[in-house]
């Protein structure tokens, strides 16, 4: 009921929230009776509309953020992502949305909500990029809670996303990754097909593991990229875009050859992909347990710290440790050094757009310098 206190009218009432509590609504600051009164009616309104989606929660079994969540990542999930690629999304749920703010009311999320999501997440020391994948997730489920008619509107929907700026990815100038295969033939040659793979054709970790001896032409240099293998599980490859046929350079086509030969000591393997699809064949990279490996980037940090620490000591000069991915940069930065126009980029790489080759294929300095000398002997 509307009252007068010093002058002001104040909307003031009790009522019961959506958790079965008792509680009392207080607003002052009117400057007549029947603004009070219009507010304290509004306010009501809004409070039975939210008892009435409580009550269809509780009748669809979805009351909290956690209910909702927990169905949403057994079915909606679940269903659209790869099975080895479900662990990682799950995770993110599990252990960061639902502790942060699985206890919340779904009728009851608002904006604010999302802000404290945000200052939660970065106390917890996360990372910019998994922070923007959470909030990205959150705001996914209650979007779908919004097309269920579990909720009326997503207050995250303009929620901003953490800006990542220019992410700095690193790669072997062509002398610098000159002295590392230098090292790599020396002292650690068990793994010079792998790191080929990578900085000379671009080939991700995956398709590392999962290439056969069956897919080279070792005559004409072709090597098929057909599948994928993640976490140990042969899968089909990441897009469409990634199977792909690429001519390899004359050095990663012995080392190919080389390796070819003692793969088909081993027995044929056979594996079966998401899809149910059959694969066999002699695959190049087995761990010691004649295996796929299931964290072959992992593996191959040892390896290349090692080699960078001999170049490094037998020329005097500071060479980088950098990984398998950056070896992959490295790879699409010399063919952009080389002129390759990057559409051509894009397709050798198994990239479905020209955006995120973008980030893969860097320019050097050296090729600035050389456009600046080219215009100083123009004369201008």
């Amino acid at each position: 009921m509307a009252t007068k206190r010093r002058g002001k009218w104040a909307a003031r009432f009790s009522y019961t929230d959506a958790t079965g509590k008792k509680r009392e609504y207080f607003n002052r600051g009117f400057g007549s009776e029947q603004e009070a009164t219009d507010h304290e009616s509004e306010v009501k309104i809004g409070i039975r509309a939210a008892q009435k989606q409580v009550k269809q929660h509780k009748v669809k079994g979805f009351e909290t953020f956690e209910d909702w969540a927990n169905h949403w990542k057994d079915t909606t999930l679940r269903v659209n992502t790869r099975p080895s690629g479900y662990a990682t999304p799950e995770g993110r749920i599990r252990n960061h949305l639902i502790p942060l703010i699985g206890s919340l009311m779904l009728s009851e999320i608002r904006k604010s909500h999302g802000v404290q999501f945000k200052l939660d997440l970065q106390a917890k020391g996360l990372k910019p990029k998994t922070r923007n994948h959470c909030i990205g997730m959150a705001k996914q489920i209650l979007s779908d809670a919004v097309d269920e008619d579990l909720v009326s509107r997503n207050h995250w929907a303009r929620l901003p996303l953490e800006d990542l700026g220019d992410q700095d990815f690193d790669w072997y100038h062509p002398s610098e990754l000159s002295r590392l295969l230098v090292a790599i033939r020396e002292h650690r040659p068990k793994w010079l097909l792998e790191i080929l793979l990578g900085c000379r054709s671009g080939f991700r970790c995956g398709e590392v593991a999962g290439l056969f001896v069956e897919d080279c032409n070792f005559r004409t240099g072709a090597v098929k990229i057909r599948r994928d293998v993640v976490k140990g599980v042969v899968q089909s490859t990441k897009s469409k875009a990634s199977a792909r046929t690429l001519i390899v350079p004359k050095d990663l086509r012995v080392e190919l050859l080389r390796r070819s030969r003692h793969a088909l000591l081993r027995p044929e393997q056979f594996f079966t992909d998401e899809k149910g699809r059959p694969h066999r064949g002699h695959p190049f990279c087995l761990n010691q347990d004649g295996k796929i490996h299931r964290n072959l980037p992992k593996t191959l940090e040892n390896p290349i710290r090692f080699a960078a620490k001999k170049a490094e000591r037998a020329q005097g000069e500071q060479l980088r440790a950098l990984t398998h991915r950056d070896l992959r940069h490295t790879y699409a930065s010399h063919l952009r050094l080389q002129g390759i126009p990057l559409e051509d980029v894009r397709d050798l790489l198994g990239h479905s757009s020209i955006q995120m080759t973008l980030k893969y294929a860097h320019i050097s300095p050296d090729r600035f310098a050389a456009a600046a000398r080219a215009l100083e002997e123009l004369g201008m």
